[in-house]
């Protein structure tokens, strides 16, 4: 049986995650392979606090356009992380100045496979931004007890172990997709393995000022959630906004029908 750095070495593999950070901020990408950009960004940065905001996520029909108009609203350019296979999609992330991180995500035509996901950002106006989903980080995830309850009270969820590098080393950490939209976030847990946070190697763009979600009352959000940090919940129309803060000023992107991220059955993860 392999061990556990070879079971990584095989995942990341099937997902196309050999190469982590595939742009950087000034430099070519030939100069550089990703690693070395990886480092011009490294930090060392506490995974804390717990249940809290841990990621927020915007959808567009073109990444590289993507990352050209965020760098002109922030003065910040993403780094380009690599391709998703199983997702059909690309992203590009920043870091804010806390433990936390945004990813803009789009169709990889480099992948000639449809998904439901990558056809839902294709099909979204060209230049937009807007709110995907949204990540809670939140220990007590890892429990099963706590995952039977999500069961109870009707929350279905894909348990998926990410895969990334980090000085020629796979790391890890555990998402659960909850099934439905982007109004119910998934949760990640970085504490079952030994690893560094994504928002470590990424380059900082400010701070991610507020993330505001509402659900109708009878949303299964409301039954989920124990009050995370940095999430303002309320009872009402479904909207899903969040604000950063940057040099060249503060920018709010908002969604009445957040799309949400989801894997297909037959996606090569779990």
């Amino acid at each position: 049986m392999p061990d556990e750095d070879e079971e990584a070495r095989q995942l990341m593999a099937k997902l196309g995650m050999d190469d982590d950070i595939a742009a950087d901020d000034d430099e070519s990408d030939e100069e550089l392979d990703p690693e070395e950009i990886a480092e011009k960004f490294r930090r060392e940065i506490a995974i804390d606090p717990d249940n809290c905001i841990d990621q927020v996520l915007l959808a567009t029909s073109d990444v590289d356009k993507a990352v050209v108009k965020f760098e002109e609203m922030t003065g910040i350019k993403p780094a380009l992380v690599t391709s998703m296979n199983g997702l059909g999609t690309k992203s590009a992330r920043v870091a804010f100045e806390d433990c936390c991180y945004l990813e803009i995500i789009g169709p990889d035509a480099k992948q000639d496979k449809s998904t439901p996901l990558k056809e839902a950002v294709a099909a979204l106006p060209e230049g937009e931004l807007v709110p995907l989903h949204y990540a809670v980080r939140w220990e007590k995830s890892k429990e099963l007890e706590v995952r039977r309850e999500w069961k109870a009270m009707g929350l279905e969820y894909d348990q998926i172990t990410m895969v990334a590098k980090d000085r020629g080393m796979p790391w890890m950490w555990d998402m659960y997709l909850m099934k439905g939209d982007g109004i119910t976030p998934f949760i990640t847990d970085w504490s079952s393995h030994d690893c560094i946070h994504a928002s470590a190697k990424l380059p900082i763009v400010g701070t991610l000022t507020s993330v505001s979600v509402s659900a109708p009352d009878d949303h299964l959000i409301h039954k989920l959630l124990e009050s995370p940090q940095g999430l303002t919940l309320a009872t009402g129309s479904p909207k899903l906004e969040f604000t950063i803060s940057t040099k060249n000023g503060s920018h709010t992107f908002s969604s009445s029908n957040p799309i949400g991220i989801s894997y297909p059955d037959e996606a090569p993860i779990g």
